[in-house]
C-alpha cells in the first residue's frame, strides 16, 4: 500500500553526480522530455513506485534538456529511458513505456539482485 507521496527530485547536469551516483540507496533515473506522451504515462507509475518503495529506492527525474551530458554518457537517445543505478553504476536500462506490473517486476528483480533475501 502507498505510504503517501514522496518527493521525486529533479536533477540536472550539476546535481546528477551527487544525487544519482553518490546515493546510498538504489536509484531509478527517469530521463524524459516535456513533449513526450510516454513520459507522462511513466511519470504516474514512477510516482506510485516511489511511494511503494519509499526508503528503499530513490526516484529522480532527469529532463534530457538539462542533463544532456549524462544522457549522452549513458547512450540515452530516446525517451522515456529509465536507468536502474546501484552504488554509482548503471545496472539496467529500460527504454519506452511499460505496464505497471512489468515495471514493478523489473524493479523487484533489480532489488533482489542487489539485496538478496
Amino acid at each position: 500500500m502507498s505510504k503517501g507521496s514522496p518527493d521525486i527530485r529533479q536533477v540536472d547536469d550539476l546535481t546528477f553526480p551527487h544525487v544519482v551516483l553518490g546515493s546510498e540507496l538504489p536509484v531509478v533515473v527517469d530521463f524524459w522530455l516535456p513533449q513526450c506522451l510516454g513520459c507522462i504515462t511513466m511519470d504516474v507509475m514512477l510516482q506510485e513506485l516511489a511511494s511503494s518503495y519509499e526508503g528503499k529506492i530513490t526516484v529522480v527525474k532527469a529532463n534530457l534538456q538539462h542533463t544532456s551530458s549524462w544522457g549522452a554518457a549513458y547512450g540515452v537517445f530516446e525517451v522515456p529511458t529509465i536507468l536502474l543505478v546501484n552504488e554509482g553504476e548503471v545496472r539496467e536500462v529500460l527504454t519506452g513505456t511499460y505496464p505497471y506490473s512489468s515495471l514493478k517486476g523489473i524493479l523487484e528483480n533489480f532489488l533482489s539482485k542487489i539485496r538478496p533475501v
